[in-house]
């Protein structure tokens, strides 16, 4: 196929365009990968970690009221069982 543009003659290919379109598309979803992950790791940061050394006959329980005596206990246990792969309590 061919354009003239101002009297001179392109010769308008197929696959160039087609090869050029796939390559623009990686770049973007490449891109658009990127900047999600980068949000993603920017945004994990507000947790506050704090360590603890566990006894023989601690429970979760008596962590989670040592951690915050005045917040809700299960959630404190949920959020810990989470952040260190515990499957059951």
């Amino acid at each position: 196929m061919s354009v003239y543009v101002q009297g001179r003659r392109y010769h308008w290919s197929y696959q160039k365009f087609f090869l050029n379109l796939l390559i623009i598309l990686f770049v973007i979803s490449f891109w658009m990968v990127y900047v999600s992950n980068v949000a993603k790791a920017t945004t994990n940061n507000d947790k506050k970690i704090i360590e603890i050394t566990v006894h023989h006959g601690d429970t979760l329980w008596s962590i989670a009221r040592l951690i915050a005596p005045e917040s809700d206990h299960r959630v404190i246990i949920k959020q810990n069982k989470s952040s260190n792969q515990i499957a059951s309590s």
